[in-house]
């Protein structure tokens, strides 16, 4: 299959390389990593005095138990240690704080704090977790579903996870330079590319069609670097050449001001994360990323901890900032992929950050009516959402806390009625042990036809009854092999 490949040019050396890799890594993933525990992850946030009480209510609501720990990282020494006096007598709070200083710009005086957040969380906490849960102090993480939707990585790769990135001042866009996780089997991304759209964005009337050069799919990256990411962009938008050209080509009217550090990686514009929206920051990615190059992203003077004033590190917002360090040391952003599209934008029912499922109006509604399988999915997976920084956002983020197991709970019970629990995108990523699927265009789903596990059973379902080699609704489930993705490949 993959001489075939080469032989037609369907794969760069570079592409090449990625899926030798993802091979390589398919036998670790095919069987599920053990659950991730309340000791694993840590949130982490910077905040202010003003804003302590916001800071709190997003990390304490909902949180599972004392185990996930918590750092803030503050603006004044003498408010952490008087905070950290108080955790002392309240050990259930398991709560760290840390303070870093302002800087001079005082239309952003905390933007270096945000930016340093993980590097600080990962110096005092040392390497005694495996995912760090970042983002400001208005972002409320659903803890279930983030545990869900990690089950597959492997901490120790460098990963900064989000689906929403700053690409061409747009959020949301196919083309923006990023992977998805390295778990994800190539077949899947070939399938990803000929399946039907399964939201497409509406276009304007009279509005001409988007043409890309090939099916927007980001390759898995094992690792996700720069140069993997850019490829992927130059590619799908026919801007290939640019590979060779001395200049990396420039897209944000930020870069474009600013230009690029000394030292740029790759041969295009980086993306940016939104703190607000929420990113997940493995172990591995803080490992290679020390602290001493943080310092050096940030600052010009690490000593005194100075910029020189009106440069990007003076001026930048603190997510732009954070983004272009882990790129500047070679680690890209990935995409969960849950929200693929061959249109502009990606689609808005599979957003982890900011879905759409993750507001009170929704869970409230799924409560009450019949949900489809799309919402049904949003729910599962949903990551985060930007509460935002108004006189409601405390009790919002309570009433979500209240809101949210109900909800997916709701959600599970339905799916698994439905027959389609154990057939959803995640499980179609990563090609099980003997696990055979198919795009179901009709239902608007994976049908996924699990393979046996020890046993009997399904790798990692236990409680699940054995499959009867039919699909959804009794359908028999096609077999997707390399054979048929070489055959769509060929146009067959």
């Amino acid at each position: 299959m993959i001489q075939e490949l080469l032989a037609r040019g369907a794969l760069s050396s570079l592409a090449l390389t990625v899926l030798l890799l993802s091979l390589h890594f398919r036998d670790t993933a095919g069987a599920r990593r053990p659950a991730l525990r309340d000791e694993d992850l840590v949130l982490v946030r910077a905040s202010c005095e003003k804003r302590l009480d916001l800071a709190h209510a997003t990390a304490r609501a909902g949180r599972p138990s004392s185990a996930l720990r918590v750092v803030y990282v503050v603006d004044q020494p003498e408010l952490a240690a008087r905070l950290n006096n108080h955790v002392a007598r309240e050990p259930g709070l398991n709560e760290t704080y840390l303070s870093w200083p302002d800087r001079p710009d005082p239309r952003k005086p905390g933007d270096s704090r945000v930016a340093m957040v993980p590097w600080l969380a990962h110096k005092a906490l040392g390497a005694s977790y495996k995912w760090l849960l970042y983002g400001d102090d208005d972002t409320y993480f659903f803890l279930d579903s983030v545990r869900e939707l990690l089950r597959d990585y492997d901490p120790e790769l460098p990963y900064v996870v989000t689906d929403v990135l700053w690409h061409k001042r747009k959020r949301y866009m196919s083309e923006a330079p990023r992977c998805l996780p390295c778990h994800v089997d190539p077949a899947y991304v070939e399938k990803a590319k000929v399946r039907p759209d399964k939201d497409p964005p509406k276009r304007p009337a009279g509005a001409p069609p988007l043409d890309f050069h090939q099916p927007p799919i980001p390759p898995p990256g094992c690792p996700c670097t720069p140069e993997l990411a850019c490829e992927f962009t130059l590619n799908v938008t026919g801007g290939r050449q640019a590979l060779t050209k001395p200049v990396p080509r420039k897209w944000s009217p930020e870069t474009k001001f600013w230009g690029f550090p000394e030292g740029y990686p790759s041969k295009c514009d980086y993306p940016h994360f939104h703190g607000g929206s929420g990113v997940l920051v493995s172990v591995g990615a803080m490992r290679k990323v020390s602290y001493e190059a943080a310092l050096n992203c940030y600052y010009d003077d690490t000593q005194k901890l100075t910029a020189k004033p009106g440069s990007l590190k003076a001026d930048a917002h603190g997510d732009r900032m954070t983004s272009l360090c882990f790129w500047l040391n070679g680690v890209a952003l990935t995409d969960p992929g849950l929200g693929l599209s061959q249109h502009e934008h990606m689609n808005q029912a599979g957003h982890v950050f900011d879905s759409r499922a993750g507001s009170i109006g929704a869970l409230e509604r799924a409560l009450k009516e019949p949900m489809s399988e799309r919402w049904l999915w949003s729910i599962m997976f949903m990551g985060a959402v930007h509460v935002g920084h108004h006189a409601k956002s405390i009790d919002m983020t309570w009433q979500l806390s209240r809101l949210y197991p109900k909800a997916r709970a709701y959600a599970q019970e339905e799916l698994k009625r439905k027959g389609v629990l154990r057939r959803g995108e995640l499980d179609a990523q990563v090609l099980r042990r003997g696990g055979k699927w198919t795009w179901d265009a009709d239902g608007d789903r994976w049908d996924w036809a699990p393979g046996p596990g020890p046993g009997g059973k399904e790798d990692g379902d236990e409680e699940e009854e054995e499959d009867d080699g039919q699909g959804a609704a009794g359908k028999p489930a096609a077999v997707t092999t390399w054979a048929d993705v070489d055959a769509a490949l060929s146009g067959r």
